[in-house]
């Protein structure tokens, strides 16, 4: 027998079609943003709670700061209407003072809703106008909910992000049906043993209290922490099922392309130091053992390399595709911008040569029968390790032994670019090293939820200077700096 939308023994996962509310067409727009379930909309957290508790005499809104969200109850004594440009309500209190209701681009049916001599109720932000009156700014008429109210206030309002394309009176009255159907045995997601050991509650009982805070008592509560382990539990959910995708995608990634046998490792920072002709950090030592580890599996290397400028960062990336070559492999670095492939390649050229690679540089401006007699080299596996731009995207598909790619500055590339380096082929899927001195907060979420390991450069290197950064204000100190670079340039540096 099929259940009504209103039956409240309905899946937490049930299609959001299935919801008082969600109409074919809303449905469609809210599946096309994510929203397919009802998880998937009560997982959409309130970002806020007004407190509605009480209503705020209209007298007193001149005490009350500009932007907070007050309840207000007055009678229509003034309406104005401006066809598809303005609604402007004027709504006072028995003593006359008055706050100025506006909602532009108005439909022209909202008018009917303020008629003149009647009382309403508002909730919305307040301001000071610029003639000195305060207004409501798209308040939200609550008149019925006041009346039905069993107490003075409408208690604590949860505050949602807008859905583009969707209403938000829909998306209350879709939200209200899906909570409906939480049953106290809603399924779960993070294991039983997990809950019992954090002492979690269930998650119908953490969205309830979230969605629907109980009443005015409840915005002490916030500050007593029980919102605030509802939103913990919910968090960890949200982290758990997080890392368990990205396990789950690293799982389903395929085999490596070429799997380093451990031995290759065998004299490694050796052989770095002799063509560097500087000895090692031991951070460095370290990475170089955490990646001879990884590519010695059968699982394609995911590795983030993060280490301040100078930590020598580039030095390790160069041991990565020193073992890669060792083994037969080719690899790819790429960098931001073309200058910087042209120094990286410049600087590494003689480093390479000293281990035996050969190596080179392909960026836009690398055209015409260059180019073409580069990619030749890189499809007959002469090129052991290829530096460029995103250029290199296109050359990835033509080396049939590519089994290291290495991003410069991950935090310039999207998820998509990194993905499309390291993609697989026939072969298997490259081995990854992604480095950065300046880790935004993406870099870091994609290794704390498993989707990167880590590797940190934490001494700096032997002979590099610290970095020094300067800031010249006026046309002086401009001209003091150029001059400096004047003089570099001129030493060759």
């Amino acid at each position: 027998m099929m259940k009504s939308r209103g039956d409240a023994s309905f899946s937490i996962d049930a299609p959001i079609a299935s919801f008082r509310g969600a109409g074919p067409i809303t449905a469609a727009r809210l599946a096309e943003r994510g929203i397919v379930t009802a998880r998937d909309l009560l997982m959409r957290l309130p970002r806020g709670y007004d407190d509605l508790g009480r209503v705020t005499p209209i007298a007193a809104l001149g005490e009350v700061a500009d932007g907070s969200v007050v309840l207000v109850r007055g009678t229509v004594r003034r309406l104005h209407v401006f066809p598809r440009r303005l609604l402007d309500v004027i709504v006072e209190d028995e003593g006359g003072a008055s706050v100025r209701a506006r909602w532009f681009r108005a439909h022209g049916s909202m008018a009917k809703a303020f008629v003149k001599g009647a009382v309403v109720a508002l909730a919305g932000p307040v301001r000071a106008a610029g003639d000195g009156v305060r207004e409501m700014v798209h308040p939200s008429n609550v008149t019925a909910e006041l009346d039905a109210a069993p107490a003075e206030g409408l208690g604590l309002r949860p505050r949602y992000a807008d859905v583009e394309g969707v209403k938000r009176g829909t998306l209350a009255i879709i939200r209200q049906s899906a909570l409906a159907a939480l049953a106290p045995d809603t399924a779960e997601l993070l294991p039983a043993a997990a809950r019992a050991r954090l002492e979690l509650s269930a998650i119908s009982e953490s969205l309830r209290r979230l969605h629907a805070p109980r009443g005015p008592s409840d915005i002490v509560e916030v500050g007593d922490d029980v919102l605030a382990r509802a939103r913990r539990r919910i968090a960890l959910e949200t982290l758990f099922v997080t890392q368990v995708a990205f396990l789950q995608r690293r799982a389903e990634s395929g085999a490596a392309a070429l799997v380093v046998p451990a031995g290759a490792a065998a004299g490694l920072g050796a052989r770095l130091e002799a063509a560097f002709g500087f000895a090692l950090t031991a951070s460095q030592r370290r990475a170089l053992d955490d990646i001879a580890r990884d590519v010695a599996g059968g699982a394609p290397m995911q590795r983030l390399l993060v280490g301040d400028v100078g930590s020598g960062k580039t030095a390790v990336a160069l041991g990565a595709a020193a073992l890669i070559a060792a083994a037969g492999g080719q690899a790819l670095m790429m960098v931001p911008t073309e200058v910087l492939a042209e120094q990286q390649a410049r600087a590494l050229a003689p480093v390479a040569a000293r281990l035996g690679l050969e190596m080179a540089a392909l960026t836009g401006a690398t055209t015409g029968p260059a180019r073409a007699a580069l990619l030749e080299r890189a499809a007959a596996g002469r090129v052991a390790l290829l530096v460029g731009t995103q250029a290199l995207l296109d050359a990835a598909s033509r080396m049939p032994r590519l089994a290291l790619a290495i991003v410069d500055e991950q935090h310039r590339f999207g998820v998509t670019v990194r993905a499309a380096l390291a993609r697989g082929r026939g072969g298997g899927v490259p081995h990854l090293l992604s480095m950065s001195a300046t880790p935004i907060p993406r870099s870091l979420a994609l290794a704390l939820h498993g989707d990167l390991d880590c590797s940190f450069l934490i001494e700096r290197s032997v002979g590099r200077a610290l970095a020094v950064a300067i800031a010249c204000v006026g046309a002086e100190e401009r001209r003091v700096v150029y001059g400096r670079l004047r003089e570099a340039i001129a030493e060759g540096r």
